[in-house]
């Protein structure tokens, strides 16, 4: 029963009033940072060479470093949204922390009791179907025979480990050494030698090998995997852009079509790494030259090209072995080098190929996945057309059907009545439909942005409104299975049919550049949290005393008497232009606007639950019960 809940039940966490003091202190000192530099640029002040160049990829875990007091308004500010937690805290917490209980639905304790009596594994499953439990025993003997391909890996001894660890060590002092003698990035050299321990006699960290069980393929194997860093693959973002060009391909109705898939066969180990590291630099060198990117940047990415691919080790079972070919699963930069890869072979195949060009109108290739359509009279000629695309040194496998074939998360089929390629939602073979259950102890704005989220994804996947609704149907069903009240279901499905439909292909809207979030974590305290009202509180006790500020900055120059000040905000000192959208030839010309940069304030990094209402958008806020 324990494990039924899926492994997307949150526990519960009792409501703690020092969440909010927390989240409030950290808001505070990260804009008073912002609010610093904000002013020295308005000022002209210097600003360090390190500063400017600061990336936040390159960014290290570092203890914060508390700012001093800025400018009594701004200060004065942040005092007002202080007192709204302090109400806040007064007026709702003690009715939360009441009614706040645990459903008692699953216990952590009898779980892991009842996984280590039995020897079982809880592990995620290839093609993200859920998770499965397995026996221990199960888990080592199939990693164990991955390892034991000889193609692929070779078992070192700990001298040869300890060979590569060192030789690692000094290639990656040697970047940072060139990156602090040629660049000047203080902050890429620092990036480089957190790599490595400054002891020697500390071992750098080794990834870790593992693999997830392929349930759904009979018998089960395993998937190797190598944890070392999640490399990012967006399931909604590439169905809407296969989704996208679809709609806009014109086939020939009079010609008949074949759909083709194919599969690229273990397509990172099979890439050849030199010939893939010089096809991506080579290109790399080509756009570093045209945009005025100095020998020694390019020299520099060539260098760490070479350093994160090559000499891969990994640890099982106290034990290590060196992987003798291809990319890296677990290297972040494999999957760009892998699609740049293949990019290289697609690109003159599908510039020259002249069959082609006039008898394959649509083709696309999502990592290792590839699909199209043909002009063929059977089958046959279909998957000869295909065969044409190939990437040399890895295989392709290809299938092709008159009807239908699943790619990604849809079924595309070829309508003999619009005789065009239509799509519908498709769920892979032994799919566990995991959601999030009612019972769990997330917010209800995260249920109801998950349940939402979801019929954005399967209008995306629909080329047809019955399509759409069968699955905005069966979705419904699926999450009243899972708990959710029918009434409630049915609301958020009326709210969003019709719209999520509309905005099916629409691109993605960027996040505003001027949102400042309010860090956050899920915990019931935040259930009544108004982010909204939390924001309007400092930005109008910023635009209050600024309007006084300038308005007395006008009357002194006009010789008017000026409007008393109150105490906290007679420190005013200067005007940071970046701060405060407002200058005095504005105010002579009637244009004046006082915006300062916290346009926006938000929740955090939760969507819905928290918030990223702006300040003045007059949207009913709620930054959700954020636990």
């Amino acid at each position: 029963m324990h494990l039924s809940a899926s492994v997307r039940y949150l526990m519960y966490s009792a409501p703690k009033n020092k969440d909010l003091y927390d989240a409030f202190d950290d808001f505070s000192n990260r804009i008073r940072w912002t609010y610093y530099f904000a002013k020295k640029k308005a000022l002209n002040v210097h600003i360090e060479e390190s500063e400017d160049l600061y990336d936040p990829d390159y960014a290290l875990p570092h203890v914060a470093k508390t700012a001093d007091l800025q400018d009594a308004y701004f200060e004065l500010g942040l005092s007002q949204g202080k007192k709204y937690i302090d109400n806040y805290v007064e007026k709702f917490v003690p009715a939360i922390k009441a009614s706040s209980k645990d459903t008692g639905l699953v216990w952590l304790t009898e779980v892991k009791e009842y996984l280590l009596k039995n020897d079982y594994i809880v592990t995620p499953t290839d093609k993200n179907l859920g998770a499965a439990v397995v026996t221990r025993k199960w888990f080592i003997e199939n990693s164990k025979l991955l390892l034991s391909d000889a193609n692929n890996y070779t078992k070192i001894s700990a001298a040869e480990r300890q060979l590569i660890l060192e030789r690692t060590r000094t290639k990656v002092e040697e970047a940072a050494d060139f990156t602090e003698k040629f660049l000047n990035n203080e902050q890429l050299e620092k990036f480089l030698r957190s790599k490595i321990p400054e002891s020697r006699l500390e071992e750098p960290k080794v990834p870790v090998f593992y693999g997830v069980p392929k349930i759904h393929k009979t018998p089960t194997k395993m998937r190797p995997i190598v944890l070392v860093t999640l490399a990012r693959r967006d399931p909604l973002l590439r169905s809407k852009d296969l989704a996208q060009r679809i709609s806009k391909l014109k086939l020939d109705p009079s010609r008949k079509k074949y759909i083709v898939s194919g599969d690229i066969v273990a397509f990172y180990p099979n890439i050849p790494a030199d010939k893939c590291i010089d096809i991506v630099f080579e290109w790399y060198k080509a756009w570093a030259l045209a945009h005025e990117i100095s020998q020694e940047e390019i020299h520099l990415f060539k260098r760490c090209l070479n350093l994160a691919n090559k000499d891969l080790i990994i640890d099982f079972q106290d034990e290590t072995f060196l992987q003798k070919k291809g990319l890296a699963m677990g290297v972040a930069c494999s999957p760009d080098l892998a699609n740049l890869y293949g990019a290289h072979f697609e690109e003159k195949i599908l510039a020259s190929d002249e069959v082609i060009k006039h008898e394959m109108p649509f083709f696309a290739r999502f990592i290792d996945d590839v699909i199209g359509v043909v002009y063929a009279h059977n089958e046959a000629e279909a998957l000869s057309i295909a065969k044409r695309i190939s990437y040399e040194d890895v295989e392709l496998e290809w299938i092709a059907s008159e009807y239908n074939t699943p790619f990604l998360d849809s079924l595309l089929y070829l309508d003999p009545i619009t005789k065009k390629v239509e799509s519908l939602p498709y769920r892979k073979r032994l799919n566990h439909k995991e959601r999030i259950p009612w019972a769990s102890h997330h917010p209800k704005d995260v249920k109801k942005g998950t349940y939402i989220g979801e019929m954005s994804r399967l209008a995306t996947l629909s080329s047809k409104p019955e399509h759409y609704i069968a699955a905005v149907k069966e979705l419904g069903e699926l999450y009243a299975g899972r708990g959710y009240p029918i009434d409630m279901i049915k609301m958020w499905t009326k709210d969003n049919m019709t719209k999520r439909w509309e905005k099916r292909l629409d691109e993605p809207q960027k996040a505003p550049v001027d949102v400042f979030v309010l860090k956050t974590h899920y915990n019931p305290i935040w259930l009544r949290f108004d982010i909204k009202e939390f924001s309007t509180n400092i930005t109008e006790s910023w635009d209050s005393s600024l309007a006084v500020f300038w308005d007395n900055q006008a009357r002194r120059f006009s010789g008017v008497r000026q409007r008393p000040l109150m105490q906290e905000q007679v420190t005013l000192r200067a005007k940071p232009a970046d701060t405060v959208q407002r200058s005095l030839d504005d105010l002579w010309g009637g244009k004046a606007s006082i915006t300062p940069t916290l346009a926006n304030v938000s929740g955090g990094p939760f969507g819905a639950c928290c918030g990223e209402i702006p300040a003045s958008s007059g949207h009913p806020a709620n930054a959700g019960n954020c636990q």
